[in-house]
């Protein structure tokens, strides 16, 4: 509807305190999937913003990866695992567990960091749609609010979340 103007820039944060996915998995070894957390969540998130962005022509992306947390499962205290169930102690992660990068389209921006774990106890999982009418945060599955540059009034609209992302 034109409510953002020239969407410019786009942010882009998927990442946890101390989590990670089952290790010794499809997601924590490379010669499985050759991916970490860019190809477990990163994609997920690339997919919408790409989409909401109308498909631009991708120019450049420079990027950094980090095996820091759990390269050493043995030693690796988490707070989370998603796939508890598949935990091997003696597993592999092999693969990334951070990412951050820039991305240069035929329009917008957009840059980004993810991790599956941080030594921060926040977990962050949004994207910022900056225009220059107006600018919304999309949280990840949840809601989302709109500033609008012109009035700058605040709106966090009210709809029904699908049923698998109900809050409890």
């Amino acid at each position: 509807r034109g409510e953002f103007g020239n969407i410019y820039h786009v942010y882009c944060s998927f990442r946890a305190h101390r989590g990670i996915p089952g290790l010794g998995g499809a997601f924590t070894t490379k010669a499985e999937s050759g991916g970490g957390v860019l190809i477990d969540w990163g994609i997920h998130y690339f997919d919408l913003i790409l989409y909401i962005l109308g498909a631009p022509e991708l120019k450049t992306l420079t990027a950094n990866a980090y095996n820091e947390m759990a390269k050493d499962i043995k030693s690796y205290t988490y707070k989370s695992m998603w796939a508890e169930e598949t935990m091997d102690p003696e597993g592999t992660n092999d693969v990334d567990d951070m990412v951050t990068g820039f991305i240069r389209t035929s329009g917008s921006s957009i840059s980004f960091n993810g991790a599956w774990a941080q030594n921060v106890d926040i977990d962050d999982t949004y994207i910022d749609f900056l225009g220059d009418k107006g600018g919304a945060r999309l949280d990840y599955c949840k809601k989302y609010e709109f500033w609008n540059g012109e009035t700058l009034e605040h709106e966090v609209p009210e709809y029904e979340l699908g049923a698998m992302y109900k809050e409890e």
